[in-house]
């Protein structure tokens, strides 16, 4: 398995079903939606589910502008509002011993996911902040028991040479692996399309930190384009059932005067087309028209003969989805090497977009995004491929 469920408010039985039906590998539990002794409930019942448990510490909410707040933290000893990137080391010490009082409460035994801080770039004030967490995680807890955790904008990506740097010292730190958080500006769903080169420089930093430096790697609150990542060496993607579980938002912990929202569209994910599609006036049309066997998988078909789409609530989109994703995931790292992973999900690309292209032709109308992100990533896999001569 190489999808971990992110977790968050509103699990209800998702934990329980999504792993009954063998799509997870494990959860990544959130603090800031429950308190300490329903966390420690929450991870004792996915453990005794055969499930691998870790906790985000989310400490990176303390450094936006404006400061975030971690509704939870409290209870959990771990509200760090006086964070600050010019703090004394005495401050990062005691930082990291409540961070893991927090997880030895929360997930005994279990791998330790160091605190961090949001960097806008690989070389701003708070990057030596972000090292100097890292290492006195490993420090107290061990190389074995620490992951560190990389929570950066998306505009971090934009020079290779600064990643590359960042990476010359990333890559001393004695620690298992890395967590790696992209925040990105756009909040709708499905989100925008990826910066090709932005991506295609995360795909390299997590090439170099798996295939050639041999760390694991999570990239959190991945969507579709997490399965490139697996493709490039990650060992698992972590994604979950509502939309700002899907994508690392630091406004998402930041205080708003906006009040609640719409109920999310029911969408329904088809894996050969990487696209989560609007369950009525874009699925269903699909499922009518005789492109449906190529549009759908047959596990995706046995679904709608069970539920009619328009019956489909937001509940049985939101298994389908990481079930789906899942699945790909598992299909995309049981291939050996990273050159036949990437052959492999670059064929399965080329093909989404020429039935965006049948599509078309037969004048069913899907929103633009779609095949709009498939392209971006499909010329990031590119990029990377020739950076990295694979």
């Amino acid at each position: 398995m190489n999808l971990y469920l992110q977790h968050g408010y509103g699990k209800g039985q998702k934990i329980r079903a999504l792993s009954a039906a063998g799509a997870l590998r494990g959860v990544i539990l959130s603090p800031g939606d429950e308190d300490d002794a329903t966390l420690a409930r929450t991870a004792s019942d996915a453990k005794d589910l055969g499930l691998r448990v870790c906790v985000d510490p989310q400490t990176y909410v303390y450094s936006t502008a404006p400061k975030g707040v971690g509704r939870k933290h409290e209870s959990h000893g771990i509200q760090f509002e006086d964070l600050h990137w010019s703090q004394a080391v005495t401050a990062i010490t005691d930082q990291v011993e409540r961070v893991g009082r927090m997880h030895d409460r929360v997930n005994p035994g279990g791998i330790k996911f160091a605190p961090t801080v949001l960097q806008a770039s690989f070389d701003d004030v708070w990057t030596s902040t972000a090292f100097q967490l890292a290492r006195t995680s490993a420090s107290e807890w061990g190389q074995e028991w620490t992951v560190a955790t990389l929570a950066i904008e998306d505009t971090a990506l934009d020079t290779w040479r600064h990643i590359d740097e960042w990476l010359d010292v990333a890559t001393t730190l004695e620690v298992r692996g890395f967590y790696i958080l992209v925040g990105r500006k756009d909040t709708s769903y499905p989100p925008a399309a990826w910066s090709a080169e932005r991506l295609a420089n995360l795909l390299r930093m997590i090439y170099v930190l798996t295939e050639l430096n041999e760390y694991e790697v999570c990239w959190g609150y991945a969507d579709g384009e997490g399965l490139a990542g697996i493709a490039a060496g990650a060992s698992a993607i972590a994604s979950g059932w509502n939309y700002s579980l899907r994508q690392f938002k630091p406004s998402k912990w930041q205080p708003t005067d906006r009040k609640g929202g719409a109920a999310p569209n029911s969408r329904f994910y088809s894996s050969r087309l990487w696209s989560s599609v609007l369950s009525t006036a874009e699925a269903d049309i699909l499922h009518s028209s005789h492109l449906r066997e190529k549009v759908f998988e047959p596990a995706e078909l046995a679904l709608i003969e069970r539920r009619p789409l328009e019956e489909i609530g937001v509940l049985d989109a939101q298994l389908q989805f990481l079930e789906s994703l899942s699945r790909q995931a598992r299909s995309v790292a049981a291939v050996e090497g990273v050159s036949a992973r990437l052959d492999k999900v670059q064929n399965s690309l080329g093909s989404a977009l020429s039935l965006f292209g049948e599509i078309a032709e037969e004048g069913i109308p899907l929103t633009n995004r779609y095949e709009g992100r498939v392209r971006s990533l499909a010329s990031a896999i590119e990029r990377f491929r020739d950076a990295e001569s694979l």
